[in-house]
């Protein structure tokens, strides 16, 4: 089996103090051995600086800046990012323990898969769980495009560009 490879996890927020701690625990707490994490935060006028900062030494970049949004968040992180495997995860989500440690097993053994994407959980008002189930993605696949939920992708470095850049 091949070297685990690094993997780069970007954090955009805005205004989410109430919630980047427990994302950052999350995306730490994993112990996954080659993490690059990357926060990009939009300016936010909460306690989210000084959440950033007290993980400072944990971050491989981070900014607090005004940005175009999410979106211009998520391309600025991947501006800055080096891994072999690229993932963003909201400031409001977390990764289930031992998330990142399967991905990069997977992307180990099987070199040419360019994204996979595992079960993502969501909650009803009443606290229910409710989950979409996993695949993989090749860029040789043919068939229908599966429907991809977020934060539950992990793309190979060319994955995310397959059909162009993020926009």
């Amino acid at each position: 089996m091949n070297p685990l490879p690094r993997i780069s996890v970007v954090v955009p927020s805005f205004n989410q103090a109430k919630y980047l701690e427990l994302t950052l625990r999350s995306i730490l707490d994993q112990n996954y051995p080659d993490l690059e994490l990357i926060v990009i935060d939009g300016g936010s006028k909460d306690e989210s600086p000084e959440i950033i900062r007290k993980y400072e030494q944990h971050l491989k970049f981070w900014c607090s800046e005004p940005d175009g949004g999410q979106t211009q968040g998520i391309i600025k992180g991947f501006s800055h990012a080096t891994g072999e495997v690229l993932c963003f995860l909201n400031s409001d989500d977390l990764f289930e323990p031992g998330a990142l440690h399967e991905v990069g097993q997977y992307f180990s053994r099987h070199p040419n898969v360019d994204a996979v994407y595992g079960d993502a959980y969501g909650s009803t008002p009443k606290g229910m769980r409710c989950a979409a189930r996993g695949r993989y993605l090749s860029t040789d696949s043919s068939g229908s495009t599966p429907t991809i939920t977020f934060p539950a992708c992990r793309c190979s470095g060319a994955g995310p560009f397959m059909t162009g850049p993020v926009d």
